[in-house]
């Protein structure tokens, strides 16, 4: 039995006895992800988090590549500043039970959660390698809550 059949019981069960209108009313707001009711609004919330993880996640890699070394403290204070916004950032979403993952560096495998944007530049039988992520794979509690996207290498 799934969430929709048991709402409609319940709302069968409400129909019939009209105190217990209120608490179908409250259970009406609710929705399932992956098994666990949870209120939309949160769902909503969790995925606001995983769009602003990822936008940060793309600028702290940015930032990082443009960090000169012409100017070595300059450049070891910025590096200081990404790991400390990096390490901040694991943090925040530890605390919803989210994680982002990277694969690169990887040997490339079809089945991976993230969607080669270049496989169709390599045959079949080419040994391929994740080169770069381009969104990295956010992970919750109960597997994977958005695919990533990432470039290969020969």
């Amino acid at each position: 039995m799934n969430f929709a059949d048991t709402l409609g019981i319940l709302k069968n069960a409400c129909d019939q006895n009209p105190p217990l209108e209120d608490a179908f009313s409250i259970l009406e707001r609710f929705s399932t992800i992956g098994g666990i009711v949870i209120m939309p609004h949160l769902r909503d919330s969790e995925d606001q988090i995983i769009d602003l993880a990822i936008e940060g996640w793309r600028l702290a890699r940015l930032f990082q590549k443009s960090v000169s070394s012409t100017d070595l403290k300059a450049a070891q204070r910025q590096s200081n500043q990404i790991r400390y916004f990096n390490r901040k950032l694991d943090e925040i979403l530890a605390e919803s039970d989210l994680s982002l993952v990277s694969l690169e560096g990887q040997p490339y495998d079809g089945g991976m959660a993230a969607t080669p944007l270049n496989v169709g530049d390599f045959d079949t039988d080419d040994s391929l390698f994740v080169d770069v992520m381009m969104e990295p794979i956010v992970m919750g509690p109960h597997g994977i809550r958005r695919t990533g996207t990432m470039m290969l290498r020969s």
